[in-house]
């Protein structure tokens, strides 16, 4: 979403699905989704913006496998700024 202004929004979300098969004991399989919430302004052109969001708006833990194939996901509900320059 963005307006005219240079203001725009963002939402994004994200299932993950672990399945644990073959471990003694067994291990529990996962099931959750986490989403992220932007809102920011291009400015001086469009060739700078600052953005500002929450990731895992719910804040919601997970029990992934260590040797999970995913990038570290945050745990709980975590703030985030941003400031891009293009020259």
């Amino acid at each position: 979403l963005e307006h005219p202004s240079g203001f725009y929004g963002q939402c994004k979300s994200r299932w993950y699905f672990q399945r644990n098969i073959g471990y003694a004991p067994s291990r529990p399989e996962e099931n959750f989704w986490q989403v992220d919430l932007f809102a920011g302004c291009r400015f001086w052109r469009q060739r700078m913006d600052a953005t500002v969001g929450v990731l895992n708006v719910a804040g919601q833990d997970y029990r992934l496998n260590p040797l999970t194939p995913y990038v570290d996901l945050p745990r709980e509900r975590e703030f985030v700024a941003r400031l891009r320059i293009n020259f």
